[in-house]
């Protein structure tokens, strides 16, 4: 009986932040795993505000443009003159 109370009590704990997060993106109309907690409590407390104060910005895409190649045509030349520059003083 001690055995079951305690793996019902440890069961509990573990579930509870399950719960808690379904309940907070149900309430912010997300879809299950995509926010993490934070960001769910944080678009619940705005979701009360007016205006701008409304407003979430969670910054969860990075463009990452010296990888990806992004750069203008402009900006290419000048990466290219800097590297010769570069080059020619060391």
């Amino acid at each position: 009986m001690k055995n079951l109370v305690i793996t019902s009590i440890l069961a509990l704990g573990i579930a509870a932040p399950a719960f808690a997060q379904s309940q907070l993106e149900r309430s912010v109309g997300a879809e299950a795993g995509q926010y993490t907690l934070s960001e769910l409590v944080l678009l619940k407390s705005k979701a009360d505000e007016d205006g701008n104060d409304r407003n979430v910005y969670l910054g969860n895409e990075t463009i990452d443009f010296a990888h990806r190649h992004l750069h203008s045509p402009a900006a290419l030349a000048i990466f290219d003159e800097l590297a010769a520059e570069q080059d020619g003083n060391f």
